[in-house]
Order: C-alpha cells, then sequence, then structure tokens
C-alpha cells in the first residue's frame, strides 16, 4: 500500500513539476520580451534625444559662428573704406586676412567682378556665373542686406567654405569673407549617426543601427563594412516595428521607428534576448525540485507515522477480533480518525461480545428449562 501510495504521489508531482515549470517558463517569456521592448525603447528615445540634441548645438554652433563671421565681414569693410591702399598692397590685404583669422577676403564691384582678393586666382570672377555666389549680388542693389551663407562647396574648388557678404562702404559693391569652417566641421563628424550610435550600448551585444530610409542604404552599424550597403540585403526590414530578424548572420530580435527620414533601431540576439527568461526558469525548477523532494520526504514520513503505522494497527486488531478474541481493545490515537475508528471498532467488539454472552446464558437457560420439564 505504501509502494503503491508513493509511486502515485511521485507521478502526481511529476506532473505538477512540468506544468509549473511550462507555466514559469511562459511568464518569463512574457517578462523578458516585455522587458526588452520596454527597453528598446528607452534606448530609441536616448537616441533620439541626443540626435536632437546634436541638431540643436550645431545650429547653435552655426548661428554663433555665422553672427561671428558677419561681423569679421564688416570689420573688412570699415578697414577697406578707411585704408584704400588695401586695393594696391595685396601684401597688407592678406595680413588683415590673417589678422581677422578667415580663409578668404574678396572686394566685389558693382558689376559683381572680384577685383582684388587675397587669392589671386579668383580676380576677374564674375559673381553672376554661379549660383552660390550670384546670390550675393542682390547687396549691390540694396547695401542694407547682409548674407551669411551656410556652409557649402565653393564654385571654383568644390571645398567647403562659409561665405559672408556685406556692402562696401567705400563705393558701390561689395566685400566677401570666406570662412573654412573647421569647428564646425570637425563638429558634424562627431555627430554623424554612424559615430553617434557606435557609441550607443544595448546589452552586451546588442546595438543601435539606422537606414535611410529613401535610399535604403545602412547609415550605422557596428559593422563598419555593413555602412553603406543595402539594408534589407543584410536582413534589415525597412519598415517601423518589432520582431524576430536574421540581421547580418545573427537571429535575434529588433525595435524599429522612423526619425528624420531614417529608420533607427535596435537589435540583440536571441541567446541574450531571453537569457534572463532561461536563468530564471532554471533558478525556478532547482527550488521546485527540492521543494517537491522534501515534501515527498515528508509526506511519505507522514502517512508512514500516522496512516500506514495506524492501519497496520487496526489490521492486526482486527484479526485478532476475527480469530474471536472479542476482548481485544484498539487503541490508535495517532490521528482523531483513527482515535474515533478505534472507538467504533470497540464498540463493535463489545457489542458481539454482550451478544454472544446474552447467547450463552440463553442456551444455558434453555437446556435448563428442558431438564426441569423432563
Amino acid at each position: 500500500m505504501k509502494k503503491m501510495f508513493t509511486k502515485r504521489l511521485m507521478v502526481y508531482m511529476a506532473l505538477a513539476f512540468v506544468a509549473t515549470i511550462i507555466f514559469i517558463f511562459a511568464l518569463q517569456t512574457i517578462a523578458a520580451h516585455n522587458n526588452n521592448a520596454d527597453s528598446a525603447v528607452e534606448k530609441l528615445e536616448m537616441v533620439k534625444e541626443k540626435l536632437l540634441s546634436n541638431d540643436s548645438e550645431i545650429e547653435k554652433l552655426t548661428k554663433s559662428l555665422g553672427e561671428n563671421n558677419l561681423a569679421k565681414t564688416r570689420a573688412f569693410a570699415e578697414i577697406l573704406a578707411n585704408d584704400e591702399t588695401l586695393l594696391t598692397d595685396a601684401k597688407r590685404l592678406q595680413e588683415i586676412c590673417d589678422e581677422l583669422m578667415v580663409n578668404e577676403l574678396h572686394v566685389i564691384d558693382a558689376k559683381g567682378i572680384i577685383t582684388h582678393s587675397t587669392i589671386s586666382g579668383y580676380i576677374g570672377f564674375d559673381m553672376n556665373s554661379g549660383e552660390q555666389s550670384a546670390a550675393f549680388m542682390v547687396i549691390v542693389d540694396d547695401p542694407s542686406i547682409e548674407i551669411v551663407q551656410e556652409p557649402q562647396k565653393n564654385v571654383i574648388e568644390g571645398t567647403v567654405i562659409q561665405y559672408i557678404g556685406v556692402a562696401r562702404l567705400d563705393e558701390k559693391g561689395l566685400v566677401q569673407v570666406g570662412i573654412r569652417p573647421e569647428i564646425l566641421e570637425e563638429t558634424l563628424a562627431n555627430t554623424e549617426i554612424d559615430v553617434v550610435l557606435k557609441d550607443m550600448e544595448y546589452g552586451e551585444n546588442g546595438y543601435v543601427f539606422a537606414v535611410d530610409m529613401e535610399s535604403g542604404l545602412v547609415l550605422a552599424h557596428p559593422n563598419e563594412k555593413l555602412i553603406g550597403k543595402n539594408a534589407e540585403e543584410i536582413g534589415i526590414l525597412i519598415k517601423a516595428g518589432e520582431g524576430k530578424a536574421k540581421i547580418d548572420g545573427i537571429t535575434g530580435y529588433y525595435v524599429a521607428e522612423e526619425y528624420n527620414g531614417m529608420l533607427i533601431g535596435t537589435f540583440l540576439p536571441s541567446n541574450e534576448y531571453y537569457e534572463a527568461r532561461t536563468n530564471q526558469t532554471i533558478v525556478v525548477a532547482i527550488s521546485m525540485l527540492a521543494i517537491f523532494i522534501v515534501l515527498i520526504i515528508v509526506i511519505n514520513r507522514t502517512v508512514d507515522k500516522n496512516i500506514v503505522k495506524g492501519i497496520n494497527n487496526l489490521a492486526v486488531s482486527m484479526k485478532k477480533i476475527a480469530g474471536g478474541d472479542f476482548e481485544v481493545v484498539v487503541k490508535e490515537e495517532s490521528t482523531p480518525e483513527f482515535t474515533q475508528l478505534s472507538g467504533d471498532i470497540n464498540t463493535m467488539a463489545e457489542s458481539i461480545l454482550n451478544s454472544m454472552n446474552d447467547n450463552q446464558k440463553l442456551l444455558i437457560q434453555q437446556k435448563a428449562d428442558i431438564c426441569h420439564l423432563v
């Protein structure tokens, strides 16, 4: 009986163990997914805040540099108005260029021709011949206009430079200052999307990537060889959302959002994505296994002490009663149920014994009556 009980108990415990592990595994899967999804969204928010902050800093820097460069251009116009010898002294013109800490100085007449310059190759250039330079010609007609262009490639050399122009004070025309925005170039280089995302940590092996929505080309990825390649060819879907994907040969989970014409997203390998789930499930499984083993031992000992032993004692007493020993007193008090059962058996045995005694007395009385009649 004990073996059968223990066997069934172990089967039920095993089923309960498996069911519990499956349930815990499912809960941990949901928890891992939710936690990683939230973490991915938080990381993307950090990326957007960083990009927004960079844009703001670039805007401030551009405005500050523009105002500073405009002041230098105004200063050049005043110096030229006060010192006409600059137009005949190329060395002095270069000295003024160095003092103002700019790269180029140009003097343009009313027709838009560069008549004097710190760069001899520019002398004689017609400002009306290029879109970038022609934009400054409105100053000739309206001297109150001052132009600070965004840094861009110049017409002649194709180098990135910022031009600022104001009206001449000595005669009709304008002066122009050219400055290579090295500080701005350095800032822009440090705020490129691939540089920004390269420093963004996401888990141990995860990363943040970026794709140009229009061209579909990778803008940022920890594997620099993939930058510039078609995103879909390496497994990146060019759409916002989340899911499972195989990017650069590694299977994992991604979360992506659109931002300023880009697709920015996070990617975490599958083994790391559900690492917490696996660890938690193993811990719970070991803990539950230990608890189940202890429970089985405790239950077995309890059954052995309070049930099996009681049943054996009752069985011995019942065997004696069945053998005709009705004077047996059953006293099994291991549990309230056995105490009650012991009392019931004792009452039954006492009742049987009384009935037998009454029958015995009746038989003796019957025999006496028969003998008296004879």
